[in-house]
Order: structure tokens, then sequence, then C-alpha cells
């Protein structure tokens, strides 16, 4: 069979609320199988947080080194076309953890996943998952065009050019906006929490000086791709169970949008903004898991 070309995780982002939670996750290589004994693959689970990794071995993979600690490198079988395992976080403090290799691959997160254990980060990968999995909207925007502020690449390459080109538009920036909490004592029967989550579109360079009719229809093939999206992915709690409901609000277009407090970076023309406001609701069990 032939040898693999990189490495993909599954599930890309894991929803797990409590820091006790195992995550199990499998590892498959793309365009054929492992070769650890010609290559030296190996996969490194790290934790981006201070908190230590519990390893539990699955199938097809051998830990190398301690199965407990901040870091856990597998190697895998010969031969096989995937792997699994468990991660368990050994005590509180965990937050996330990010998958990387020794063979320079990539992948479809550019070589790492963030699995988050935070309510609101969560939320804002399962809308950036909604955004990279519809076909409407990869119709329109590159996928690597839709930009993931949480991802490990955001956090230590920062891959936001100081000003776009026309290679990376039309773009999709997803921010964070307003937040309020209203969480209860624990004699109460439930807690609430609320974000907003804001949905930057720019479609132009800042060297356009006009209105393009391209840019106009491109912007709302857009809002009509975001609206189909967001009724027909998920229901309202985004698959999430803290998740009480979520509304997308559409913005206004900002002919100028340099004039407000925009991530446009001098595109002036023809970018959007759209809202995404999430309830959350936590039952006194849910808070106390996660407190524990």
């Amino acid at each position: 069979m032939a040898i693999a070309t990189g490495y993909t995780v599954t599930p890309l982002s894991t929803y797990a609320f409590s820091k006790k939670t195992s995550l199990p996750f499998t590892v498959s290589a793309v365009g054929g199988v492992f070769n650890p004994a010609g290559n030296g693959e190996t996969i490194t689970v790290t934790a981006e947080y201070p908190g230590d990794l519990v390893a539990t071995y699955g199938t097809n993979a051998t830990i190398i080194g301690p199965s407990t600690g901040p870091q856990i490198t597998f190697q895998p079988d010969s031969s096989v076309p995937s792997f699994q395992f468990t991660i368990t976080p050994a005590q509180t403090g965990f937050d996330s953890i990010a998958f990387t290799n020794n063979q320079g691959w990539t992948d479809s997160r550019n070589a790492s996943y963030l699995v988050s254990l935070d309510f609101t980060t969560q939320v804002y990968q399962a809308i950036i998952a909604i955004l990279r999995k519809s076909n409407l909207i990869l119709a329109i925007v590159n996928a690597n065009n839709i930009i993931d502020i949480t991802s490990q690449q955001y956090q230590t390459e920062d891959p936001i050019k100081a000003a776009p080109q026309a290679g990376d538009l039309p773009e999709l920036m997803l921010l964070q906006g307003r937040f309020s909490s209203k969480l209860e004592g624990a004699n109460s029967l439930q807690s609430s929490a609320a974000q907003t989550y804001i949905l930057w579109v720019t479609t132009d360079t800042p060297e356009v000086g006009g209105e393009s009719a391209g840019q106009v229809a491109t912007l709302n093939s857009l809002k009509m791709a975001l609206d189909f999206t967001f009724a027909t992915a998920t229901d309202d709690t985004l698959g999430l169970p803290y998740v009480f409901t979520r509304e997308l609000r559409g913005g206004p277009d900002l002919k100028d949008s340099e004039k407000k407090d925009a991530p446009n970076r001098g595109a002036k023309r023809w970018a959007a903004v759209y809202a995404i406001d999430v309830l959350f609701s936590f039952s006194p069990a849910l808070l106390q898991n996660y407190a524990a």
C-alpha cells in the first residue's frame, strides 16, 4: 500500500465540558498507511495550558516515553491506516491540547487541533466547523480564508496579514463580542450566560478605489450562503448540551468600514458584519462537574 502523506484527527473538536472527561481520538493516515519503520513517524499530543495528561493505549500504536505528563508521543504500528487512543486530564487547569508531528505534515487544520473545554471557545469552534463544512460557503470562500483565531497557528504564528491581498479574499473572520453571565449559587435551578460572536466578511483589497459589481455580487452570495448554512447546518443548540439557543443577526454592509472598529486592515469597501448571539444554560450539576 502507499505510504501516508499526512494525517487527520477525528473528532476535529471534542466538546467535553468536564475538566476530567476522557477524550477519545482516532488518527488516520492520508493517502495510505503509516510507515514508522522507514520514516520514524510520531505524533505528539501537548497540553497548551498547564496541566498533565494521562494517555490510555487504544489500538495500533505505542506510547514513546511516559504515558502521563504535559506531552505524550505516539508511534503508529507499521502499515496501519489509523490508530486510536484516549486522553484524560490528570488535574484541573487542563484547557486544550494540540497535535503535532515529526514529518512536517500538514492537514485540514494546519497540523494542529485545538480541543477546548471552556464553553465559549467550544461554541466558537462549532461555528468555525459549520462554516468550513458548508459547500455553499466553500464555493465562494477558500477554507484557508475562514480565520479561526483560537487555532494554534493563529496563537503562535499570527497568519493574518497586515493588509488583505487579492488571494486572501473573500475572507471570513470570526471574533467575539459582548459577554454577560448570570451564574447563580449552588441552590439555583439554572444559571445562564450569553456571548456574541462577530463574523466579519471582507471582499476587497485596500487598493480598490470604487464599488465593483463583482464585489457586491460576492457579498450578496455570501449573505445567502450564511443564512442557508446556519438555517440547515444544525439546530439552535449547535449540537452542544449547554447551549440554549442561538440567533444569527445580519448587520450593515459597511462601504467605508475603516470608520468602524473593524479588523479590515485597510479594506474600505464591501465589508459586512453578522452577529451570532448564543445563550448558555447550565444546571447546578454541570457547573459542579466543571469546578471539580
